[in-house]
């Protein structure tokens, strides 16, 4: 692309794009010095949402499903087996729990379902009765 004298039109793109678009935007920037103005609060949040995974992968441990992460990351994989959407089925009939089928990440995911802690105390311990009621032994 050329303007009408003929001199490339790419080079000041260029110049331009990186004049504007250099580093963060303001809206980011403001963002990141309000979170790390107030570190105490997000840690607050992080602990409330790793307890909710603490109680998760303590139920999936009282009904024997293999499950990893949730450690680092309020996040769990759980390790159902067979077909990710099958187990995703059961779960949202019998435990009326939306999980992530693993499949959706890879078929490296498939026999996994995705399981999040974000979510209340109380709907985190009502999702772990009803996982406990059907597949606790």
């Amino acid at each position: 692309m050329r303007f009408t004298d003929g001199t490339p039109f790419l080079t000041d793109w260029r110049r331009i794009s990186t004049t504007v678009f250099q580093g963060a935007s303001a809206l980011s920037v403001a963002g990141g010095i309000a979170v790390l103005n107030n570190l105490s609060v997000v840690m607050e949040r992080v602990e409330y949402y790793m307890a909710n995974m603490k109680m998760i992968r303590e139920t999936l441990a009282k009904c024997a499903i293999p499950c990893y992460g949730g450690v680092d990351a309020p996040f769990v994989f759980a390790k159902f087996g067979g077909n990710s959407w099958t187990a995703f089925d059961k779960l949202l009939r019998d435990c009326q729990i939306v999980t992530i089928p693993g499949v959706g990440f890879g078929p490296a995911g498939e026999g996994f379902l995705r399981i999040s802690g974000y979510g209340t105390a109380d709907d985190i311990k009502e999702a772990c009765e009803r996982i406990l009621a059907v597949f606790g032994s």
